[in-house]
């Protein structure tokens, strides 16, 4: 499924986009302070699952 495909409204794509936009700039902070790298890999699945979960629902 893609967006193309969602009948998500724009409300919930412009959060999910935040959400994204929030989820990589963690990342950046987690690599600049010398997480392992276990930690951001488990933060970025997480928060792929949550987009697809939320896409999937709409």
């Amino acid at each position: 499924m893609s967006l193309a495909d969602s009948s998500a409204d724009c409300q919930s794509l412009d959060e999910l986009a935040t959400f994204v936009v929030g989820v990589n700039q963690s990342l950046a902070v987690l690599s600049r302070i010398g997480s392992p790298d276990s930690e951001p890999r488990s933060v970025a699945r997480l928060a792929c699952s949550t987009v697809a979960d939320a896409i999937a629902a709409s």
